[in-house]
């Protein structure tokens, strides 16, 4: 294993930190107030200057529901500003402190103090005053706090004394937790670094504080690991709502700010992060926080992790050299080159002893797409391993995959093999893998291809068969390409070969596929001429009317408007014999069921349907097919004829009925019936007030018409009298 500091990438969305929302909370009860001239308070304008400090035991926060961690801001309820003016040089202070009361004539002081905001120039408004702090305040989750402010005026700009900020302060604590002193004056200039007894203000009293604390992730875990690669996660911290992260890893031991050197470091929206350029057989230790804006957490980690062997590393199983592999084994090593522009090869050099039920299978490439060998199984002797297996994909990785059963033979030693990196060789360029389709329309279709070691680019060529080249591209840099202008019942040869950065070409590589038959063509109207134009050789060949048909077949849909036999009439015809065929669309777009109407090479008539006294169903979907007996160019011209209702279906002086409504006048039908001297003629006269007036050519029928309801079954009762009455 060698180790190279490399140009590191990291993944995993590397946006700008993103606001994380820190946890808050408050200490003390709302329930007395200063006033414009007293203290305490944390803005004291009413004197030029003011140094102060407030107790907050440990105890509160806790009670309060803090936890140890990171402080990023504070603020104070401010409840009247008037006449309150700038404060200068305003500077607040944070320490830990063992001490539980402020003891009178003293300043407290420790190594932790810590200035965590200004000095600045500020002037308090009426609400939350919030002071983020430049730099995180860690609070260790036992010590009590101390937050220190203080003001001083500049001595070429110093300002008047105006009044104190009226703040919500807390009840009476029991204890001092509070120190002030305001001074005007010259002396006022130095009042930050005041250590006398002097004090000002109520003792027992202090301001209702909030602080913001900023948590760390927790539940950090490794996710997948390559040689080159890894993936962590994490979860969000307990208390607060996780929008943004700082990671950060180096080499083992690596700590952030402390120890070792940082390799690479991001931010991400999201509790997740992905590592490459990593070094094979490498530990690395991988560190992450939350980020507050402003502010951030402590560092959480670190999760030490440790990458798949590499160039000119051993690769074995998990007993290693001297111990066989356990039962019940499933895992996955992706074994990529360390070294740029290598590809990784892999080589058994010692008996291989894998029992029966266990397997070892390899995998051209950084998944499981591309085999390489099938499955290791068994015993393998000097002079019968397997391999060497070398790789030809873009990533340049050999996938392992390796499972046993529960059951432990005995003498299962596994296998050790050693992993080489070399460049594509000066006069070698490797054919592409994969090659398929997807997504196969009437018109449309998708492909793809493995992206290949050593790959500059990609040439191809469509050609639409036999010869007719459709695209083509000599530098094409993709392995995925769709065309979306085919033609339905069509046969198609895409080839693709690598064009290699050392020059050479690698051999093409091809595929032979066909777009599927679309009868959905054209709908096509009675006394309405259609042109059939078709060449080449078709999909199908149906033989329903006695005759091979291997030309293109083209399709038009007609929806029979009544109920009766047609005329299929052929205008004009060049070029050789079209057979017209039918079928019911219901019975699908395939080469089943047609029917013969009649084929044609000049103009001509024919039934359809061709069986005497056979009919199309008014309002269904019949698809007419034409089908050339030869793949040269023909080209004819065809119209449906005779479509008007049959004579005896002409519903002329239909009688209208109303649904859930009783018809109850008398209805009468001439059927059989003779002319009586002593009543009017019917076709000439209606006065004798009969209903169901008809045609002579329709003198059994009487017709009704009626309203159908938008949906459901409408059933007719009838309560007949006479003995033709169906």
């Amino acid at each position: 294993m060698k180790f190279s500091l490399q140009l590191i990438t990291a993944l995993g969305l590397l946006l700008s930190s993103l606001p994380l929302a820190a946890q808050s909370y408050t200490i003390g009860n709302f329930e007395y107030q200063n006033f414009a001239n007293s203290y305490p308070s944390p803005y004291g304008g009413f004197r030029e200057g003011m140094r102060a400090q407030f107790l907050y035991r440990a105890a509160e926060l806790t009670a309060a529901g803090a936890t140890q961690g990171n402080i990023t801001g504070l603020s104070f309820n401010v409840e009247s500003v008037t006449n309150v003016g700038v404060h200068e040089n305003y500077t607040i202070k944070l320490m830990l402190t063992a001490v539980n009361t402020l003891p009178p004539g003293g300043w407290e002081s420790d190594p932790s103090i810590m200035t965590v905001y200004g000095p600045v120039d500020y002037t308090p408004f009426v609400g939350t005053n919030q002071h983020d702090f430049i730099m995180p305040f860690y609070w260790d989750g036992a010590s009590n706090l101390i937050v220190e402010i203080c003001h001083s005026p500049t001595q070429s700009q110093g300002n008047s004394a105006t009044n104190n900020a009226i703040v919500q302060l807390d009840s009476v604590t029991g204890f001092n937790c509070s120190r002030t002193y305001a001074v005007n004056g010259s002396t006022a200039q130095t009042v930050c670094d005041y250590t006398g007894s002097a004090e000002d203000g109520i003792r027992i009293r202090r301001p209702v504080i909030n602080f913001d604390f900023c948590y760390p992730p927790v539940d950090l875990q490794v996710d997948a690991v390559t040689s080159i690669t890894a993936g962590l996660s994490w979860s969000p911290p307990l208390v607060g709502s996780p929008a943004g992260y700082d990671w950060s890893f180096g080499l083992e031991g690596y700590v952030p700010g402390s120890a070792g050197i940082e390799i690479a470091g991001g931010s991400t929206t999201t509790p997740e992060a992905s590592l490459i350029g990593l070094s094979g057989l490498t530990i690395y230790s991988f560190w992450v926080r939350s980020d507050c804006g402003p502010g951030y957490s402590r560092w959480a980690g670190p999760i030490n992790f440790t990458t798949d062997p590499s160039c000119d590393d051993l690769f074995s199983d998990t007993g290693g050299p001297v111990s066989g592999y356990g039962t019940d084994e499933d895992y996955v090593k992706v074994l990529c080159p360390d070294e740029a522009d290598n590809a990784i090869s892999m080589s058994f050099f010692v008996p291989i002893s894998i029992g029966a039920g266990d397997t070892l299978k390899l995998y051209n490439g950084n998944d499981t797409d591309a085999p390489l060998f099938a499955a290791i199984s068994g015993t393998y002797g000097f002079g019968a391993l397997p391999g060497p297996f070398k790789v030809t994909t873009a990533s340049g990785c050999i996938t392992a995959h390796f499972t046993s059963d529960e059951i432990n033979g005995g003498g299962e030693t596994g296998w050790i093999a050693s992993l080489n990196c070399d460049p594509l060789p000066v006069d070698e360029c490797y054919e592409v893998l994969q090659l398929d389709t997807a997504n196969l329309g009437y018109t449309t279709v998708d492909l793809s291809w493995l992206d290949m070691f050593g790959a500059d680019n990609y040439e191809y060529e469509l050609i639409q068969l036999p010869a007719t080249i459709l695209h083509q591209d000599a530098a094409f840099t993709g392995t995925f390409i769709n065309f979306n202008d085919l033609e339905d019942g069509t046969d198609y040869q895409f080839s693709v070969r690598t064009n290699c950065s050392n020059g050479e070409n690698s051999n093409w590589v091809t595929i032979l596929f066909s777009t599927p038959v679309n009868c959905n063509g054209p709908f096509i109207q009675c006394n309405q001429n259609n042109l059939v134009i078709a060449e080449q050789t078709g999909k199908w060949d149906i033989l329903d009317c006695g005759i091979s048909n291997p030309g293109r077949e083209q399709f038009f849909r007609f929806v029979a408007p009544n109920t009766r036999s047609y005329n299929l009439e052929v205008i004009s015809a060049t070029g050789g014999y079209v057979s017209y065929l039918y079928k019911d669309a219901s019975d699908g777009c395939n080469e089943d069921n047609w029917h013969c109407i009649d084929d044609f090479n000049i103009p001509g008539t024919s039934d359809l349907p061709p069986i005497p006294g056979s009919t199309l169903q008014a309002g269904k979907l019949y698809y007419i097919l034409c089908d050339p007996q030869t793949i040269a160019s023909v080209t004819q011209t065809f119209s449906i004829k005779e479509c008007a209702p049959p004579t005896n279906d002409s519903p002329l002086d239909a009688i209208e009925i109303i649904v859930n409504t009783p018809c109850d006048e008398n209805i009468y039908s001439n059927f059989g019936a003779g002319l009586d001297p002593d009543e009017p003629d019917p076709d000439v006269d209606d006065t004798d007030g009969l209903i169901g007036r008809w045609q002579d050519a329709a003198d059994e029928t009487v017709w009704f018409k009626f309203v159908a309801p938008a949906s459901g079954t409408v059933t007719i009762f009838t309560n007949p009298q006479g003995s033709y009455l169906p």
